[in-house]
C-alpha cells in the first residue's frame, strides 16, 4: 500500500503563503459582491486566519484535538462579514486554481497503478474530501488512481497524533505494516509518525530543503516571486542536482526569468501577426532553443533561427563616414588593446606600434603613445581606407540579412540589451539604402537611452526594465552583465565580419576561449533551464491568469528582474564562488579572458580594509565585481548590510537583529530552542554574527541526538547538564509563553539562572 500526502506533496501552491490564497478570496469576493464592501482583502485574510485559529483552539477546549472543517472555520467569521456560504465555495474554487499537481509525485500514482498497488492520499487539512477530490480533479488528478482519502478533520485527529495511520490499517488490515510506504513533507508527521506504526517511510522535502539559501536572500532583498515559490524549487529538484549551483542558478534564477521573457515574446508575434523571431547570436545561445521550445509547447509555426549579429559586425557598416568621434568611440572600448582597435578596423600597424604595445590596453598608454594612435586613426589615409572597408562591410551585411532574413520583413529581433545599439545599427544600415525596417527590437533589459531610439521611429521595447521602469535594478545588471553572459555564452564566438563563400554570405566568428570544463558547465545550466521552461508549460501556462492576472504587472516583472539583480548584488557564499571562478571576454574584438575574481581582488580589498568603500572604487582598482570579493572574503557582510537597510518580514531578519542583541550582551555562544523554520534561520543568524551554537533543543524526542544543520539535537535536560549557564535563545514566534514556562520550570527545578533571548527582546 502506498500512502501519499497532499499538499506540498502531491499539489504545490503557486503561493508559498497561504494568506495569499485568503487575500485572492477577498479580492473576488468583493468583486462579486459577497464580502462586505467596508472590508479590504488584506483584513479579510487576516480574519480568515483568525477564525481559523479560534476554531483550533475551540476545538481543542472542547474536544482534546485541534482539527476543523472548512465550515466550522467560516461559522466563527463575524456575521457582517458577508455571504459565508459564497465566500467558503469561492476558497474551494481559488485553491483550484492556485494548486497544481506535482508531476513527479503524479508519475508515481500512475507506476503504483500499474503495479497494482492501491494508493490512499493522507492529509491534514481543514478541506474535506469532497473539497479535496474537487481541487484534485480540477488539476487533471484522475481520481481512479487512488482507493481514497484519508484527511484529519473527518477523523478528528492527524497523523502526528497517529490517528490517520490506525485509519489506514483499519481500512487494510490484510496489509502488513511493514508494507505500507507513507511518502510526505514533514519529519513528524510523515517519517516518525508512520515509523513508529511499522510503516515505511520517505521524507519528500522539496519545498522546505530546496534552494534555502537563495529564497532567504530574495525575502531579504525583496526580490522573491512568491508565486512561482514553489516552482522554482521544484524544477531545482528535477534536475537531479538540487544543490548544484549551476542547477539551481538555471532552474531556479534565470529560468523563471527568461521563460516569462520569451513567453512575452511569443505573444507579441500572436497579437501582432509575427512569423520570424532572430535572436542575436551570441545570446540565441540561450533564446534559441528556449524559444523553438514555448513554440512547440504552444504550437506555433514559426520561423525562429540565430542571426550572427554583433556590435562589431555591425558598427563600420552602420556608419556614413569615418569620423574622430567614431575614433575616440574605438578608443574608449573597456579592455580594448592597441592590437584590438587596430584588427577591428582591418588596418596594418603603424610604424610606432610594435609587437609589444599591440597588448597595451589603450586607456592606459602613456599620453604620447595615445596621442599617435588618434591621430593616426584620424588621418586623411586612414579615412579613406576606412571609408572604403566601411562600405564593403555594409554590402555585406545588407546581403546577409537579405539572405538569412529577408531584411527583418514581419519578424522580430531578441537581444539581452541594454542600450539598443546593435538594433540602431541594423536600422542605420537599412536606412542607408532607403530601408524603413517593420522590425519590432524584443530586449531583456532596456534603458532609459532607448527613448531616442524610440524617438528616431524604431520599435524597441524592454521586458523586465524599459525607459523609467526598473533602472535601479537595470544600473547593477548592465554594470556587470558579464555575470549573465558567463553564465550562458562561450559555445561559439562573436561574430567579427561576413565574407562571401562561393555566393553565400557567411559569418567569420573571432574564435572561443572559454575552457571546456565552463563549457560543459554553461550546457548543464542551459539543460535546467529548460527544465524550468518544461514545467512551466506542463503546469503552469495554463493558468497563467491565475498567478499574474490577465497580463503581467508592472510587480511581477520587478520580481523577475529582481532574481537576476539580487543574484549579482547579494550573492550567496556558493553563487560567489561559482561565478567567480568562471571566465567572460572583456569585448567584442577582444582576445582576451578575464577570471571574474581574480586572485589579486581580494588583496586589494585588504589594502583598501573597508567593505563599505571598497564597493565604492573597487573598479578604479580594476576590480569587476566586488560584491562577489567581498562575499568570497567575508559571507555575511553584503547580507548584515542588507538587513539593516530594509524591513523585510523574512525569518532571518528578526533572527539576525535578536542575536544582535544577544552579542551585544557579550555571549559568545548560545543554546537554540526549536529546530523548525525560525531555529534554521537563528543558525544563519549565528553565523553572521560570529556566535557559537552549541546545541539546539527541541521537544520532539525523534530528533534527539541527530543533527539541525552542522548543530546537535538535545533534550533540554541533556542540554542544560552539559552547557551550564549558556543562555537559551528561542527559535520561535508560535507557542512563545508556552516554551518559555517549560524552560523556566526547568531552571526551577535546577536552581538555574539562564538567560533567555526571544522576539520578545526586540524593540
Amino acid at each position: 500500500l502506498l500512502s501519499v500526502d497532499i499538499f506540498n506533496t502531491l499539489l504545490f501552491r503557486f503561493s508559498e503563503q497561504v494568506k495569499t490564497i485568503f487575500a485572492e478570496v477577498g479580492y473576488r469576493s468583493l468583486r462579486n459582491g459577497c464580502l462586505n464592501a467596508a472590508i479590504t482583502p488584506e483584513e479579510f485574510a487576516l480574519l480568515r486566519i483568525r477564525a481559523e485559529q479560534d476554531a483550533r483552539n475551540e476545538q481543542k477546549a472542547r474536544n482534546g484535538h485541534r482539527e476543523v472543517t472548512l465550515s466550522g472555520i467560516y461559522d466563527l467569521l463575524p456575521d457582517s462579514i458577508g455571504n459565508k456560504s459564497q465566500l467558503q465555495e469561492l476558497e474551494v474554487s481559488v485553491e483550484c486554481e492556485y494548486c497544481y499537481l506535482n508531476p513527479d509525485i503524479y508519475k508515481v500514482h500512475e507506476e503504483a497503478k500499474s503495479r497494482n498497488v492501491p494508493v490512499v492520499l493522507t492529509s491534514d487539512m481543514y478541506l474535506d474530501k469532497v473539497q479535496l477530490e474537487k481541487i484534485l480533479s480540477f488539476n487533471g488528478f484522475d481520481l481512479r488512481l487512488i482507493k481514497g482519502i484519508n484527511v484529519s478533520c473527518e477523523h478528528n485527529g492527524d497523523k502526528s497524533s497517529g490517528i490517520l495511520f490506525r485509519k489506514l490499517q483499519s481500512d487494510f488490515p490484510d496489509i502488513p505494516a511493514d508494507q505500507i510506504l507513507h511518502v510526505g513533507d514533514k519529519i513528524e508527521a510523515d517519517s516518525e509518525s508512520p515509523k513508529s506504526f511499522g510503516m515505511q517511510s520517505h521524507h519528500y522535502p522539496v519545498i522546505t530543503d530546496v534552494m534555502k539559501n537563495v529564497c532567504e536572500y530574495e525575502k531579504i532583498a525583496q526580490s522573491f516571486p512568491e508565486n512561482l515559490s514553489s516552482l522554482r524549487k521544484l524544477a531545482v529538484h528535477s534536475t537531479g542536482e538540487a544543490e548544484s549551483v549551476a542547477c539551481q542558478i538555471g532552474a531556479g534564477i534565470l529560468g523563471p526569468a527568461f521563460t516569462v521573457f520569451c513567453d512575452w515574446i511569443l505573444d507579441i508575434c500572436e497579437s501582432e501577426g509575427k512569423d520570424s523571431i532572430y535572436p542575436f547570436m551570441r545570446e540565441a545561445e540561450l533564446f534559441e532553443p528556449m524559444l523553438k521550445n514555448a513554440a512547440k509547447k504552444r504550437n506555433l509555426e514559426l520561423n525562429i533561427q540565430p542571426l550572427f549579429i554583433s556590435r562589431e559586425s555591425t558598427w563600420l557598416a552602420s556608419l556614413s563616414e569615418w569620423t574622430l568621434e567614431e575614433s575616440c568611440n574605438l578608443m574608449g572600448k573597456h579592455g580594448f588593446t592597441i592590437g584590438d582597435a587596430l584588427d577591428t578596423l582591418g588596418l596594418e600597424d603603424p610604424e610606432f606600434i610594435d609587437e609589444e604595445k599591440r597588448t597595451l590596453e589603450i586607456k592606459f598608454l602613456e599620453k604620447n603613445i595615445s596621442r599617435k594612435l588618434q591621430s593616426f586613426l584620424s588621418s586623411d589615409r586612414t579615412i579613406r581606407i576606412i571609408n572604403q572597408k566601411l562600405e564593403a562591410k555594409h554590402e555585406l551585411l545588407i546581403e546577409y540579412l537579405i539572405q538569412d532574413t529577408k531584411l527583418l520583413e514581419n519578424a522580430v529581433t531578441v537581444d539581452l540589451g541594454f542600450r539598443g545599439t546593435i538594433n540602431s545599427n541594423l536600422e542605420n544600415a537599412l536606412a542607408k539604402n532607403g530601408i524603413d525596417s517593420n522590425a519590432v527590437h524584443l530586449l531583456a533589459f532596456a534603458s532609459d537611452s532607448l527613448i531616442s531610439l524610440q524617438n528616431k521611429g524604431i520599435d524597441i521595447r524592454g521586458f523586465f526594465a524599459s525607459p523609467g521602469v526598473n533602472q535601479d535594478y537595470l544600473r547593477v545588471i548592465q554594470r556587470y552583465s558579464f555575470l549573465v553572459e558567463a553564465l550562458v555564452l562561450g559555445q561559439i564566438g562573436s561574430t567579427k565580419e561576413y565574407q562571401n563563400v562561393n555566393g553565400t554570405i557567411v559569418p567569420k566568428l573571432h574564435e572561443t576561449h572559454v575552457k571546456e570544463n565552463e563549457l560543459e558547465t554553461r550546457r548543464k545550466l542551459l539543460k535546467a533551464v529548460l527544465s524550468f521552461q518544461n514545467l512551466w508549460y506542463e503546469v503552469v501556462y495554463s493558468k497563467k491568469k491565475e498567478i499574474f492576472g490577465l497580463s503581467l504587472e508592472a510587480s511581477d516583472k520587478r520580481a523577475l528582474c529582481g532574481l537576476i539583480h539580487r543574484m549579482i548584488d547579494l550573492p550567496t557564499l556558493e553563487e560567489a564562488r561559482f561565478l567567480g571562478e568562471s571566465h567572460h571576454e572583456l569585448n567584442d574584438g577582444s582576445k582576451r579572458l578575464r577570471k571574474i575574481c581574480e586572485d589579486e581582488d581580494e588583496s586589494v580589498l585588504n589594502e583598501i580594509g573597508s567593505e563599505d568603500r571598497f564597493l565604492k572604487i573597487a573598479r578604479m582598482h580594476g576590480v569587476h565585481w566586488p560584491q562577489g570579493v567581498i562575499t568570497r572574503s567575508n559571507p555575511y557582510f553584503l547580507l548584515k548590510r542588507k538587513l539593516a537597510q530594509n524591513t523585510s518580514d523574512s525569518y532571518l531578519q528578526a533572527m539576525n537583529d535578536l542575536l544582535a542583541i544577544v552579542k551585544a550582551k557579550d555571549f559568545s555562544s548560545v543554546i537554540i530552542y526549536g529546530a523548525g523554520e525560525v531555529g534554521r534561520a537563528l543558525l544563519t543568524a549565528a553565523k553572521i554574527n560570529e556566535v557559537e551554537v552549541v546545541c539546539v533543543v527541541d521537544r520532539k524526542e525523534s530528533l534527539w541526538g541527530g543533527f539541525f544543520e552542522n548543530a546537535e539535537v538535545m533534550s533540554l535536560d541533556n542540554a542544560l547538564g552539559k552547557f551550564t549557564g549558556t543562555p537559551f535563545v528561542i527559535g520561535s514566534f508560535e507557542f512563545l509563553n508556552q516554551i518559555e514556562e517549560t524552560i523556566q520550570a526547568k531552571f526551577n527545578e535546577l536552581n538555574l539562572k539562564n538567560q533567555v533571548f526571544s522576539v520578545k527582546n526586540i524593540r
